[in-house]
């Protein structure tokens, strides 16, 4: 199994996308050289701040972005052996209708995104355990505490996590 771990894409509305596809192509092109092995599965981690500074508009382009990786790995691994993790980051927080910064953008672009896919999570619990392949990936959401400026983690939630996950 292959982990692709991606982070801080910080897209915004007037993100180069020829250049930003032109890359996704490459990379695509280069996981195909690495993969040699039948039946190889592969998890991409989306690890938050796909858009800049709470710009909701620019969901749009990340949308663009990761489902042309998703076709790209889907055509090296078989749609079936490829999933996404995705988590928010602290640029990823939008000011909403109402003034207040939420991940209703955030979780918006996952749902459609992911519509069809359990591993989008959608961030009820600061801590998430997402099986992929037979595999746990415990995943902490920095953005819980609705903190803009920077992310934060419930390291309390964390500890009460893992005690429950090994007893």
């Amino acid at each position: 199994m292959y982990i692709l771990q991606i982070s801080d894409l910080h897209l915004s509305t007037e993100s180069n996308m020829g250049d930003l596809l032109n890359k996704v192509k490459l990379l695509s092109g280069k996981i195909r050289e690495l993969n040699n092995e039948k039946n190889s599965q592969i998890v991409c981690c989306v690890l938050g701040d796909c858009v800049d500074k709470g710009d909701a508009r620019a969901f749009e382009n990340a949308y663009t972005i990761l489902n042309l990786l998703r076709a790209g790995l889907n055509n090296v691994f078989g749609e079936k052996n490829v999933r996404f993790i995705v988590l928010p980051g602290n640029h990823d927080l939008c000011k909403e209708v109402n003034k207040e910064e939420s991940l209703n953008s955030f979780n918006n672009f996952a749902l459609k995104f992911f519509s069809n896919e359990d591993s989008a999570k959608f961030w009820d619990s600061p801590v998430q355990e997402i099986d992929a392949f037979g595999y746990s990936f415990v995943c902490v959401n920095s953005v819980f505490s609705n903190q803009h400026e920077y992310g934060q983690i419930d390291f309390d939630c964390l500890k009460t996590f893992t005690k429950k996950q090994h007893t």
